[in-house]
């Protein structure tokens, strides 16, 4: 059997590719006051799931895909894609970051100790920088803090935020990376003011790039990043500024359950990799090898097999 589990925050995206995926079900492990219970989705409804609630155990047999879904499983053989332990370290923020740091990833510059920002100094470098919680969903969850007085009055002292400077992007895409291909890259538009770029809050919407605009490497260090997490598939935020000589490409973070909700290109684009999925096991391809941006791009034929 061909499972989606869903986490926490994944419903409504999956909700609108249901319709267009074959041959697999969609559940989610309900917590109950005795323990949880697996419930399938059904025409839109949730449904008691029988064969594993009296036999809570997967099998070999079976292939998973987790759609933001870290919870702790005995898949006892199942092919997973996407694993817990990747999902928990991008839902980490903070964590994420260093992981990508420490493999070469460029990010903002980010550190748990406000101190070690200039605009705790004398000398401000940058306007501004966000505190933030380790994990924060929707674009939600952000402190602007300008300088030592609004360090001050921030009342959640920081054990469980981060601190990262403002990196001063003239675009900011998101890159949809599966299996060492690429689904779509979207451009976020700009406005004016602090958030810029933040769907979740200006609802604005994206526009699909194509792929002869694809750039090789932009392509390959979203790729990294993916692998680097030790995830199948994600969906990257990268920041550019070409004026930027020393870090013209910057990553923000990594979601493993993005928002299709507003873009059909990028519903069909999942629903056709998570069918592929479905078809046989799948290992990543190696993108290294590739020369030119839209080498990257998941092809519909390759899709198909």
């Amino acid at each position: 059997m061909n499972y989606i589990i869903i986490g926490k925050y994944g419903i409504p995206s999956i909700k609108k590719i249901i319709s267009q995926l074959t041959s697999c079900l969609v559940i989610k492990k309900f917590d109950i006051r005795n323990g949880y219970i697996w419930k399938a989705l059904y025409q839109n409804k949730w449904e008691n799931y029988t064969r594993l609630n009296n036999d809570p155990n997967f099998t070999s047999n079976d292939k998973i895909l987790r759609w933001g879904c870290c919870t702790p499983l005995y898949f006892n053989g199942a092919k997973v894609y996407n694993n817990s332990k990747g999902i928990n370290l991008a839902s980490n923020k903070y964590k994420a970051r260093m992981k990508m740091k420490e493999c070469g990833v460029p990010i903002p510059k980010t550190s748990l100790n406000y101190r070690d920002f200039a605009i705790y100094t004398s000398v401000v470098s940058y306007p501004y920088i966000i505190a933030r919680p380790f994990k924060h969903h929707g674009g939600k969850n952000f402190y602007i803090l300008k300088n030592n007085n609004d360090y001050n009055n921030f009342s959640f002292y920081p054990r469980n935020f981060y601190y990262s400077e403002v990196y001063n992007k003239n675009r900011e895409i998101r890159v949809h990376i599966a299996h060492g291909k690429i689904l779509s890259i979207q451009e976020k538009p700009l406005i004016e003011g602090i958030i810029q770029a933040n769907q979740a809050q200006t609802h604005e919407p994206w526009n699909v790039v194509r792929w002869n605009d694809y750039k090789k490497n932009i392509c390959k260090i979203a790729c990294d990043t993916v692998k680097v997490l030790g995830l199948d598939y994600g969906a990257v935020d990268i920041m550019l500024n070409n004026s930027n000589r020393e870090m013209p490409i910057c990553v923000c973070e990594v979601n493993t359950c993005p928002s299709l909700d507003s873009s059909p290109y990028d519903q069909h684009r999942y629903a056709q990799y998570i069918n592929w999925l479905f078809m046989k096991n799948r290992e990543w391809y190696d993108y290294t090898q590739w020369n030119a941006g839209k080498s990257f791009a998941f092809k519909n034929e390759q899709l198909g097999n």
